[in-house]
């Protein structure tokens, strides 16, 4: 449970506290071990006591920004600060496009990519917005086409925020259909679902996601076949899925569906 200070912070979430946290002690640990070399260097890091005085509700004093522009001032190529920046301004509930910004300055350095994504990613599932959840789903489906790495409570997260949350909201639901491409979006889910279902439940929801994305394409009589056929698969049961099918289906039968 955070503290009162920790929820005052703007953008807060209690999942953030810890990742920020081993963050800038590891950034910390790092300028401590190479003091030398960074002073010769001219280098500067972000300032893990001011960090962690804010996150426990101080403000007096207090620059983060101030602290990451001078890290970036010193070595614009720095992967720690970017990748904080970019955590930072999405922590703050900012623009996207702003942390984008700063997280695509950090991959780009070809440096430290798991702990880039890692602080990326939890960023943008703290922040859980229209904007946020979409970009979820396009660097999860990045992540998968390059091979790359994601932990099963991170996968777990982004199938809730993107998928498994939007089956009873058609609108939330195509919304995230339409992100990417409808091969791109199966094959993500496929990648994305760790979940504990049975696997006859996986299948039923899967099912469902192949048939919405049928009826977001436009092939109507795909769409309604694939509802039908779940439709009878469902019959008499007590699945989540049973209503959204059914409106599925007199939907389609009725000349709707429209999208």
């Amino acid at each position: 449970m955070p503290s009162a200070a920790q929820r005052a912070i703007p953008g807060g979430c209690s999942e953030a506290y810890g990742l920020m946290d081993r963050r800038f002690a590891a950034i910390s640990t790092r300028a401590r071990n190479r003091t030398n070399t960074s002073i010769q260097k001219g280098r500067c890091y972000p300032n893990r006591s001011n960090f962690l005085r804010y996150r426990d509700g101080s403000r007096e004093g207090i620059n983060i920004d101030e602290n990451l522009n001078k890290a970036l001032s010193v070595d614009s190529s720095n992967v720690y600060a970017h990748a904080i920046s970019g955590f930072w301004v999405l922590w703050q509930n900012g623009k996207l496009a702003e942390a984008n910004k700063h997280f695509s300055s950090a991959l780009a350095t070809g440096r430290a990519r798991p702990y880039v994504r890692d602080l990326q990613i939890s960023a943008l599932i703290n922040v859980d917005r229209d904007d946020t959840n979409a970009e979820l789903l396009r660097i999860a489906n990045e992540m998968r086409k390059s091979g790359e790495s994601l932990s099963p409570r991170q996968r777990e997260r982004i199938f809730w925020n993107d998928f498994s949350s939007r089956f009873h909201s058609r609108d939330e639901l195509i919304r995230s259909l339409s992100v990417l491409s409808a091969q791109d979006t199966e094959a993500t889910y496929d990648w994305l679902n760790t979940t504990n279902e049975a696997d006859v439940e996986k299948k039923h929801s899967r099912e469902f996601v192949l048939a919405n994305l049928a009826e977001v394409a436009g092939n109507r009589s795909e769409a309604l076949s694939r509802y039908k056929a779940l439709q009878k698969e469902l019959h008499g049961s007590y699945s989540m899925l049973v209503g959204p099918v059914d409106d599925a289906v007199r939907r389609l039968l009725s000349g709707g569906g429209a999208y």
